[in-house]
Parts: structure tokens; sequence; C-alpha cells
């Protein structure tokens, strides 16, 4: 994972708080035990059948309807009055503007500075994870909610998970990897409601022998192994 502290590109914005979205206060009561969790590709093997079994191994949809990442962007009716503003396309340069104005919010909260510090450091999973839960508190706490209506260049826009990661400097893909990586983790790591998987567990104190990154998608990938195999073992219950 780079050692490189978020940025976000340049523009005015406004250090507005935005309203707490209680439709988000929990990350996971929307998955329940039965929903079945699992990686944003599919592979050969993903599709192959089992010789010993026959059982088709589940292919491994997007968590796209999890984290709805590009809804459409509108402007509030109110916003539509203030020039100048940008068309609700979503843009590059929007999604800059309602990134900076979220970072403008977040980085004078006290958690910013440990995240930032942390993201120059290769981190256990047990330390990433905490990365992970405050991105997560982050875009439950926005996505959904609209700027403000006079926010320059970007009034009454209503946020998506993309401009949230805008925030942060990181990728659209580095929010669903979060969010997946916490869920799964639930499941399967230790008290996990489905099983306490001994590898899963194992690998949270693992030293990282390269980067928190590449530790981070060999932790998603095992997670996402121990999912397959518990789906196929639970077949007849789904």
């Amino acid at each position: 994972m780079s050692g490189k502290s978020p940025r976000v590109s340049s523009a005015t914005s406004s250090s507005s708080s935005a309203p707490t979205n209680s439709r988000f206060s929990n990350p996971f009561s929307r998955y329940e035990s039965g929903f079945g969790l699992t990686s944003r590709q599919t592979s050969a093997r993903d599709t192959a059948s089992s010789p010993s079994t026959g059982i088709t191994l589940p292919s491994i949809p997007s968590l796209s309807t999890v984290s709805n990442p590009t809804p459409p962007t509108t402007l509030a009716p109110s916003a539509t009055s203030l020039a100048p503003t940008l068309s609700g396309t979503a843009t590059s340069a929007l999604d800059n503007l309602v990134g900076l104005w979220i970072r403008g919010v977040i980085s004078k909260e006290s958690q910013w500075d440990a995240f930032v510090k942390n993201r120059a450091r290769v981190l256990k999973m047990t330390q990433q994870l905490e990365q992970y839960k405050y991105v997560q508190r982050i875009m439950d706490r926005y996505v959904g909610t609209t700027t403000p209506v006079d926010l320059e260049g970007a009034g009454g826009v209503t946020i998506t998970k993309a401009q949230v990661m805008r925030a942060f400097n990181l990728s659209l893909a580095w929010g669903e990897d979060c969010t997946e990586t916490l869920v799964m983790t639930t499941l399967y790591g230790p008290d996990g409601t489905r099983c306490a998987d001994t590898r899963v567990c194992a690998m949270l104190d693992e030293e990282p022998p390269i980067s928190t990154g590449i530790q981070a998608k060999k932790y998603l990938a095992l997670l996402r192994e121990v999912h397959g195999q518990w789906t196929i073992a639970h077949a007849d219950g789904l």
C-alpha cells in the first residue's frame, strides 16, 4: 500500500459538516447470515465442477448491490438557482469538489491524523482493519446524503461512494475491497457469525512480508476462498 498521504485535487470548498445519515449507521446490518458475499471477479475456477461432488462452485457477484458505487448524481431543486454550479452528470471535476468538501470536514476530526500516519506504515491486518473501519464509517456517514446547497460548484449533490473515496485520494476499488473485507471478516474471522476460520484468524496477526496493500489482497483472497468453501458445504441450507 502506498505510503503517500491522501490528497485531493485542489479546489475551493466549504468546511460545513454533512448530516449523519441514520440509514448507514450500521455498515453490517444489511448483511444477514444468509447473504452470499462474494468476489467481484469470475474466473474459470469459479465455474468448474468438483469431480468428487459434482457441485458447481459459486460465481462471485459484484458488491454493487451493497455499495451502489455509481448512483445518478442529481442537483436539489433549490440549488438550480445558484451559480456557478456543475451539471448533475458525475464528472471528475464534480467528484473532486465533493471529495474536497468532505475532506475539509473529516481532516479536522480526531481520527484523520492517525489514518494518514498509518497509511505510511506496513500494517498487520488487525491494524489495517481499523483503517478500513474508519473509512467505512465515513462512507456510511456521507453516501446518499447531499452537499450543502450553497457549496460552490457542487451544491445539493447526492454524494456517491466514489466521491467519498476522493476525500481519501483512494480509488473506488479500494473502497469496495474495504467493505467486502470488513463484512467477510465478521463472517469468518474471530467470533465469526458463520465460523472462526483458523487460517483467517492466523493471518490477522501475520507480519506483512512486503507491504500492507499486498497483504490486504492476500487476506481478501483467503476470505473469498473460505466463503466459497462454506457456501458449497452449506448449499442445501441456503
